[in-house]
């Protein structure tokens, strides 16, 4: 099944709109946190255990955490 243009820019325009909106919230909340803590949204310097997820999965997330935890 082929999609027609003009679905296929409708479906575009939605993701496009998400995106912005998705930005703004970000950027609301970028400007939110550096207004409390006076520190840089996201930084990883700003946390105390960063762990990657994608390479460790979510289990191996987990062991870590109860690992530090001990």
């Amino acid at each position: 099944m082929t999609e027609s243009k003009a679905e296929v820019l409708k479906t575009m325009a939605i993701d496009m709109t998400f995106e912005r909106r998705e930005l703004y919230k970000n950027t609301k909340r970028s400007k939110y946190y550096r207004h409390i803590t006076d520190q840089i949204w996201g930084a990883a310097e700003n946390y105390d255990l960063c762990l990657n997820s994608s390479k460790l999965g979510i289990d191996g997330c987990v062991d870590l955490i109860m690992h530090c935890c001990k």
